[in-house]
Parts: C-alpha cells; sequence; structure tokens
C-alpha cells in the first residue's frame, strides 16, 4: 500500500512557529524556576542556615547562649520573611511569557531553513514488516514498525519517532490528508499504518511541537 502526500512551505512555517513558541515557553520555564531558586534557597534558607554552618567551623563558640541566639536571630528572619520579604518579591516583576529575544528570532531564522528541506513530495510505502519513506529528494528510509516508540498527531500530521535514532529526536512526517489522492483510498492507508503501529504504541497522542 503507498500513501502520496506533499508537504507544503506554508505547514513548515506552522511547524516552525510552533517549535520556536515552545522554546520561549521552556525559557521561560527555566527563568521562573531559576527566580524561585534564588528567592528561596539565597534569600531564606541561606540566611537561616548561615550561623549554623559558621557554628561548625568554630566548635569553641558552642554554647547554649550560641544555640539560644541562633534560634532567636532564625525566628526573627523568618518574621520579617513573611510578613515583608515574601511580599516584596511576591511583587517583583516575572518573566513574560512568549517574549521573543533578539537569539529566539536567530533560532527561528535557522529553523525555518533547516525545515525547508522538508518541503516536497513524499512516497510512503506500507507492508505488513516495515514502513519505507521515500522523500523529495529520491532518498529512502526504511524502518520496521517496531522501530517506532511513540506516534503524536495535530490538524495536518502524523509524527513517528524513531526508536533506534531517539537520541537525535529522528521523526517521521505523514500527512493527514493529501491532494490529488482518493480520500477515502489514503484514510484507509492512514488506518492502515495506525493498526500496524498499535502493536508496539500507545494510542496516537497530539504533538506539541514538530
Amino acid at each position: 500500500m503507498e500513501l502520496h502526500f506533499s508537504i507544503s512551505a506554508a505547514q513548515l512555517d506552522v511547524l516552525a512557529s510552533r517549535s520556536n513558541a515552545k522554546r520561549i515557553a521552556a525559557n521561560t520555564r527555566m527563568q521562573l524556576g531559576l527566580q524561585a531558586f534564588v528567592e528561596r534557597g539565597l534569600m531564606l534558607w541561606l540566611p537561616l542556615l548561615a550561623p549554623l554552618m559558621l557554628l561548625y567551623f568554630f566548635p569553641e563558640k558552642r554554647l547554649p547562649e550560641t544555640y539560644i541566639a541562633i534560634l532567636i536571630c532564625a525566628a526573627a528572619y523568618y518574621a520579617i520573611w513573611t510578613l515583608y520579604i515574601k511580599k516584596q518579591l511576591a511583587n517583583r516583576s516575572k518573566p513574560v511569557a512568549l517574549q521573543q529575544t533578539a537569539l529566539d528570532s536567530a533560532l527561528a531564522t535557522t529553523t525555518r531553513h533547516r525545515l525547508k528541506a522538508l518541503e516536497g513530495n513524499y512516497v510512503a510505502v506500507l507492508t505488513a514488516e516495515a514502513l519505507t519513506l521515500t522523500t523529495p529528494y529520491a532518498k529512502q528510509k526504511t524502518m520496521p514498525w517496531s522501530g517506532f516508540y511513540q506516534v503524536q498527531q495535530d490538524d495536518d500530521f502524523y509524527y513517528l519517532s524513531n526508536r533506534y535514532m531517539r537520541i537525535f529526536s529522528t521523526v517521521y512526517l505523514i500527512a493527514k490528508h493529501a491532494k490529488d489522492t482518493d480520500t477515502v483510498a489514503y484514510q484507509a492507508g492512514l488506518a492502515y499504518m495506525l493498526s500496524r503501529l498499535s502493536g508496539y504504541l500507545d494510542q496516537p497522542s497530539t504533538a506539541d511541537n514538530a
């Protein structure tokens, strides 16, 4: 069974935009995580634990009065943290999600150029044992059904992830719709593909990115 489909420049632009948005969101989460670490780790726990750490290096100072002073200072600082510092930190501006920087723009351009190579006509040959994908440059890639570990989907594509090349995030793109092809036959081919994959994968899920 064969599936004939094409990947357009417009579809690739959508994939590039989605990839860029995911990268920006990941950067925002990292910034928020780092900010939370600074606020909690450096501005709360470090001041609270610093006296104990100093006491460890000066054992001759381990007197009852020293421990009482540390507890009083710790309680006072924690009260200040709760009543004032914590509120001030909560009112600070946070990183704005989906705020694009110059670096993000440069990476988005690189992504679009990289995806440009995927534009063109494809042929997917489906057999009982494997999937063979012929690219617009007449390059063939064959993978047994057992070689796929994940399949995702969005409105335009199925994304079949290669188990053997997982470290490189290798993905086979199979269009969900094809022009100049009998719709019923094409959908039947997709159903056959999913049936061959079903023994090795979970059910298809929504793709977050290309």
